[in-house]
C-alpha cells in the first residue's frame, strides 16, 4: 500500500467515511417516525443521513440537527419541508443533493401567508439534481427555505444544475466567523421576492464573511434595492455580483463588490425597463492596472487606476422570458467608490472617473458636469459621474469598464501601485480551493476542479477507503488560476473515495461516491 499523509488516514479512521454514525431511510415516511429510517433510529446531530433511492422524507420535526446530508443515490429521491409548520434544519457538515434526488419546500397549506423554514449550513452545498427553496403564490400559498451559511470555517456553493431559471435560493444569509468565507462553485441566482408576502421576502443579507466568487456570479434577480442588506468591510463579494433590473423603468442598483484588499461600492443605473424579469446588471471588480501598458487616455485624463478597475455588463437568464427580455441595456449614470488603498488624497478636484468600451484598449474621461472635491473622512466615498449619452451593453457581450482616473498634470492622486496582476483581467480565484467533484455519485467519469493562486507544485491523487491510491491525476508544474480534471474510474469498484490535492502548505481531502 502507498504511503499517505498521516491526516487521510487519520479521517478515515475517524468513521467519517464508514458506516458509523450514517442513518440511510429505509422507507417513504416523516423525518421523525423511526420506521422512516433503517435499525429504526431517527437521526441526530452526529450522524450522516442518506435519503435512499426511491424514497420521500418529509421533514414534520421543528427543529432537525445532522452532521452530513445526501439526497439520493443516483436513481429519484426527496427530500422535503413540511408544509404545514415551519422547520428549523441545521446541518453541521455538508449537503449533497445528488443527480436524481431533490430537496424542496412544498407548497404552503396553512392560512398565515408566507411559510418560512430555515437552514442552518456550516459546510458545502452541492447540487446536482433539484432545489426548490420558493414555492408556492405570494400571499397565500408561498412557502420559502431561508439559508443562512454560519460556521468558522469555508462554504462552497455549487448547483450547477437549475430547477427555477430565477435561482434556486430565497434569501441567502453571510454569517461566516472566523475569517471564514463563502466561495462559490458555480454561478449562484437567488430569487426575486414579492411585497405581498413581506416575511417571505427574498434577497441577500450581509452579517460577517467575504462571498468570494473566482469565475462565478452572485446574482440577486429581485430588483428591490432594500433586499440587499447590511454589507460592510466585513462582508461583501470579492469579484462579482449580479442585480435584477427594474420592469417598470429607468432605475440605479448599488453592488458591494471588491477584491480581497478593499471593500468597494458601486452604482449602476440603467436608461431603461429590461421589458421582463430575469435580466440583470453583472459588475466585476477586477485587481490589477486598468492602463494594459498601451491604452489611449483621452479627455484630459494622463493616468488610471493601478490598483482596481471595474466590468459592467448585461445578462438575461435563459429560459425566463418568452418572448426574451430586452437583449441590451443602456448605462448612462455611475457612482465608483475609492478606498484607503486607492491612491486617492482628501481636499482635491482632481479626481475623475473614466470609461472603457473596447476593452481598456482606449480610457475617456466622464464629461465633468460638476467640481467634485474628494474626501478621506469616512470610506469607502463614491464619485458620481454620468455620461453625456447612454452607452449601450449587449446581453452577454461588450461589456464597458470603470475606472479612477486623475486630471491631466496633476499628482495630488496617485492612484495607487501597480500589483502582481498588472494590466490583466484577473479571474483567477484569490485563494487555494478543491471543489466537490461532478456529478457525484458519479459513473464512470467525473470532473475535479481546484484552483491556486499562483503557479507551482500541485500533487492531485485518488485513494480508495484503505487508503490506497488508485489514481495520480496531476504531479508536477500548475499555473496560476482554475483547473479541471478528469477521473475516470471505469477499472474500480462501486465505493467511497478520497481525493486529496496539495500546493504548497496547502491540502485539501474530500470524498466522492463510484456508484456502477
Amino acid at each position: 500500500m502507498k504511503k499517505i499523509f498521516p491526516y487521510v488516514l487519520g479521517f478515515i479512521i475517524a468513521g467519517s467515511l464508514t458506516a458509523f454514525g450514517q442513518i440511510v431511510s429505509t422507507a417513504s415516511g416523516n423525518w421523525s417516525d423511526a420506521a422512516t429510517w433503517t435499525g429504526g433510529v431517527v437521526p441526530g446531530p452526529n450522524d450522516d443521513v442518506v435519503i435512499a433511492d426511491n424514497d420521500t422524507v418529509i421533514i414534520d420535526a421543528q427543529s432537525v440537527s445532522i452532521k452530513n446530508l445526501t439526497v439520493g443515490q443516483g436513481n429519484p429521491a426527496s427530500l422535503r419541508f413540511n408544509s404545514s409548520a415551519a422547520v428549523v434544519v441545521t446541518v453541521s457538515g455538508s449537503i449533497t443533493i445528488s443527480a436524481n434526488g431533490e430537496f424542496k419546500v412544498l407548497t404552503n397549506t396553512i392560512s398565515s401567508p408566507g411559510l418560512v423554514d430555515t437552514l442552518y449550513l456550516y459546510g458545502d452545498l452541492t447540487n446536482n439534481g433539484t432545489m426548490d427553496f420558493r414555492t408556492g403564490s405570494a400571499g397565500s400559498t408561498l412557502a420559502v427555505c431561508d439559508l443562512v451559511l454560519t460556521g468558522a470555517t469555508n462554504s462552497t456553493l455549487t448547483t450547477p444544475v437549475k430547477y427555477q431559471s430565477q435561482g434556486d435560493f430565497n434569501k441567502l444569509f453571510i454569517n461566516k466567523s472566523n475569517k471564514a468565507k463563502v466561495i462559490l462553485g458555480s454561478d449562484i441566482f437567488v430569487n426575486g421576492g414579492s411585497s405581498t408576502a413581506p416575511l417571505a421576502q427574498s434577497g441577500i443579507v450581509f452579517i460577517n464573511g467575504i462571498v468570494e466568487t473566482g469565475n462565478y456570479a452572485l446574482v440577486y434577480v429581485g430588483t428591490t434595492e432594500a433586499n440587499i442588506s447590511g454589507y460592510s468591510d466585513s462582508s461583501y463579494v470579492v469579484g462579482a455580483m449580479g442585480r435584477g433590473i427594474s420592469n417598470s423603468g429607468p432605475s440605479s442598483k448599488n453592488f458591494p463588490v471588491g477584491d480581497s484588499k478593499s471593500f468597494e461600492i458601486i452604482s449602476v443605473h440603467g436608461t431603461s425597463s429590461g421589458g421582463s424579469t430575469g435580466h440583470y446588471a453583472l459588475v466585476r471588480c477586477i485587481s490589477g492596472d486598468a492602463n494594459t501598458g498601451s491604452s489611449t487616455l483621452n479627455g484630459g485624463i494622463d493616468k488610471v487606476s493601478q490598483v482596481r478597475y471595474y466590468r459592467v455588463g448585461y445578462h438575461v437568464v435563459n429560459g425566463v422570458n418568452t418572448p426574451p427580455a430586452a437583449l441590451n441595456m443602456g448605462y448612462d449614470y455611475f457612482k465608483v467608490s475609492y478606498n484607503s488603498d486607492d491612491g486617492v488624497n482628501g481636499g482635491n478636484t482632481d479626481l475623475r472617473l473614466a470609461v472603457s468600451t473596447d476593452s481598456r484598449a482606449t480610457w475617456t474621461a466622464f464629461p465633468q458636469n460638476y467640481e467634485y472635491t474628494t474626501k478621506s473622512d469616512t470610506l469607502p466615498r463614491q464619485l458620481i459621474d454620468t455620461l453625456a449619452s447612454a452607452v449601450t451593453v449587449n446581453n452577454g457581450e461588450d461589456p464597458i469598464y470603470l475606472a479612477l482616473a486623475r486630471l491631466s498634470g496633476t499628482t495630488s492622486n496617485d492612484l495607487g501601485t501597480p500589483t502582481a496582476v498588472e494590466g490583466k483581467d484577473n479571474l483567477k480565484p484569490l485563494t487555494y480551493s478543491l471543489s466537490q467533484s461532478y456529478p457525484n455519485p458519479f459513473n464512470p467519469s467525473a470532473t475535479i476542479s481546484f484552483s491556486i493562486p499562483k503557479p507551482g507544485y500541485v500533487k492531485l491523487s485518488v485513494y480508495n477507503i484503505l487508503g490506497k491510491e488508485v489514481a495520480s491525476l496531476v504531479d508536477g508544474y500548475v499555473n496560476a488560476g482554475e483547473q479541471q480534471v478528469s477521473f475516470n474510474a471505469a477499472g474500480l469498484a462501486s465505493g467511497v473515495y478520497l481525493y486529496t490535492v496539495r500546493a504548497g502548505s496547502y491540502s485539501k481531502t474530500m470524498k466522492m461516491i463510484l456508484m456502477k
